[in-house]
This record gives structure tokens, sequence and C-alpha cells, in this order.
């Protein structure tokens, strides 16, 4: 009969719950992965729904009907990127036009705070001055 001491009990206990919580993290980023695995290749297949056939010989027939229908899809998927590039392009500009105004607003208000500064400085020192009479003592 095999004798364990305390030690080797808590070690192979530990172990065990690592291992259980080892398992059940994979389980859930498994599960994680397999539902983004399922709505890209939903999304393929729903992209692949709107490309036209390749292995059927239409009316106009044969390999150049193939290639002509090719270009045509990739100069119309370009042209959607491109739209869309344009847009977020578009958009950016418009952001970059709001964030200049706000600076030059910004940079006004600080040139603004900087005179009021100035102001009061010179204030300050008129008040300063003529509370003291010269001498250092207070009148």
């Amino acid at each position: 009969m095999m004798h364990f001491d305390a030690l080797t009990v808590l070690l192979f206990i530990e172990f065990t719950v690592i291992c259980l919580l080892v398992a059940i993290i994979f389980f859930f980023k498994s599960r994680k992965h397999r539902l983004l695995y399922k709505k890209a290749l939903r999304e393929i297949m729903i992209f692949k729904s709107f490309l036209p056939t390749y292995g059927q010989i239409g009316p106009s027939g044969g390999k150049e009907a193939q290639k002509k229908e090719a270009a045509s899809t990739s100069i119309a998927i370009s042209d959607t990127r491109s739209v869309e590039y344009q847009k977020e392009k578009d958009l950016l500009n418009a952001k970059a036009v709001g964030l200049e105004k706000q600076l030059q607003e910004k940079t006004k208000c600080l040139a603004d705070l900087g005179q009021k500064y100035a102001v009061l400085e010179k204030e300050y020192s008129v008040l300063y001055g003529k509370h003291f009479d010269g001498k250092g003592k207070a009148t």
C-alpha cells in the first residue's frame, strides 16, 4: 500500500485545480473563436453568393466571357473599396477641419488669458508699490 503525505496531496489538488481552470479558459476561448469562425464563414458565403459563377459557360461562351466577368467583378469590388476609402478620407478631412477650428479658438483664448494676466500683473505691481512707502515698511 502506498503512503501519501499531506504535501503530496495538496500539490495534487492544486495541480488538478489549475488544470481545471485552464480547461475552462480554453473551452470559453474556443467558443469565442468558433463563433468568430462561423461569422466569417457566413460572410464569405454571402460574398460568394454575390459573385457570378465561373464554372458555367454563358451565352457568350468560354474563357473570354469568364475573364471579362472576373475583370468586371474586380473592377466593381475595387470601385466600392475606392468609394469607401473616399468616404473615410472625406470624414477624416472634416474632422481635421473641425479640430483645426478648435485649435484656433483655444489659441485665441490662450492669447486673451495672456493679455489679461499681463494687465493683472501691472495692476498688482501698482498696488504693491502703493502699499509700501519705498523703505520696505508697510504704511
